[in-house]
């Protein structure tokens, strides 16, 4: 590749002649240089956004740009205002040194490299229920408020998940939280209840083959004698996050009516009569006791059988046979609604659950609260 320059009018012609590699390695240098006078100018910081695929960008604080574009005898330097109009984000975004997306969304190129959020630590994965593989194709009992509509965005959310479109959940602060403290809310319930506790496998719903679709991961199973008889139950720990903070951390005087569809999920599809409902906070502990109701389900059941047979079904089948950039809009006519209309009942019966719930115990910093 070359490049010619006159030196002066009266001078010949100087030829520069440089090899490829030569012109990329130059080229880069003179990238670096510019880059070093931008960081005088602006403090520039990499940040990690856009949801599920872990892109990245850079980021311009504004205060500190706004600065220097204030300072109107620095403008008057044209070799200042192209740099930070033109040369700096035709120059700086290319050697973005994640690899990843610039702010223009897709417009530059990039290289693929494996990213690795500090949430995917092993060391801050669930003690024993790595089933990520399991859920991806089935409706688990976590997931049954969100595909009830009990929050409005996550209905649809949870509905590109299914689809393939977007990135399941991964975790977050709350979920990392729990993982990590469960084990030891275990080992505070057991000590309470004197219970003996069992842990299954992923829970396929089996009662009729056609709704294999529907699962459960349950964070444990209680089987024991009540009178000489055997009554079998289900366990379910919550160690809530209170935004980090510890001195809002207090065990829950009462259940969240949007825990009732995965509690009632949980006991249909293992078989279970009742449910020990464990709350654990590091400032002390509350323990409910809920029982399956048969009707709730039968009616929750078929708010998410429209939602996985009339929504995720079909949707699924598309995406998976044609290239869809925008599947919220190509796919609309399969977009679930951002509730479904017996939500309004099942939310109803849901506080009618936890109102008739039983709270048994409540501790706080080892003392028992009545």
């Amino acid at each position: 590749m070359t490049s010619g320059t006159p030196v002066s009018s009266c001078s010949p012609p100087l030829t520069l002649t440089f090899s490829p590699s030569q012109f990329r390695v130059l080229s880069r240098v003179l990238a670096f240089s510019l880059a070093l006078c931008v960081f005088s100018l602006a403090r520039i910081q990499v940040a990690e956004s856009w949801g599920n695929n872990g892109r990245a960008f850079w980021k311009i604080r504004k205060d500190k740009l706004l600065d220097v574009t204030a300072n109107k005898t620095m403008l008057k330097d044209p070799f200042l205002v192209l740099y930070l109009g033109i040369v700096v984000p035709f120059l700086l975004f290319p050697l973005n040194p994640l690899g990843k997306l610039g702010p223009l969304g897709g417009m530059l190129k990039y290289t693929c490299v494996e990213t690795y959020s500090v949430l995917q630590a092993n060391c801050l994965q669930h003690w024993f229920k790595n089933w990520q593989a399991c859920r991806r194709n089935k409706l688990t009992a976590s997931t049954f408020a969100a595909a009830i509509g009990f929050w409005r965005r996550q209905r649809v959310q949870l509905w590109l998940e299914k689809i393939g479109a977007i990135e399941p959940f991964s975790g977050n602060l709350a979920t990392c939280w729990s993982n990590i403290k469960e084990e030891e809310a275990l080992e505070r319930y057991k000590l309470i209840t004197g219970n003996t506790v069992l842990f299954p496998e992923f829970q396929v719903y089996d009662t009729h083959p056609e709704d294999s679709w529907l699962a459960a991961s349950p964070d444990g199973v209680i089987d024991c004698l009540v009178h000489e008889l055997p009554s079998h139950g289900v366990l379910e720990i919550k160690c809530p996050y209170f935004d980090g903070d510890i001195s809002r951390a207090f065990p829950w005087s009462r259940i969240p009516i949007h825990y009732i569809p995965q509690a009632q999920g949980l006991m249909e599809i293992l078989g279970r009569d009742w449910m020990d409902f464990y709350v654990w906070t590091p400032n002390g502990s509350s323990l409910f006791r809920l029982h399956h109701d048969a009707e709730y389900w039968d009616v929750m059941k078929i708010a998410l059988s429209d939602f996985w047979w009339k929504h995720v079904h079909p949707a699924r089948e598309l995406y998976s046979s044609n290239v869809m950039t925008h599947p919220l809009f190509q796919l609309r006519l399969q977009r679930p609604a951002p509730r479904h209309e017996l939500c309004r009942d099942i939310v109803y019966r849901s506080k009618h659950i936890v109102a008739n719930s039983k709270l048994l115990m409540r501790e706080i910093h080892g003392k028992l609260i009545n």
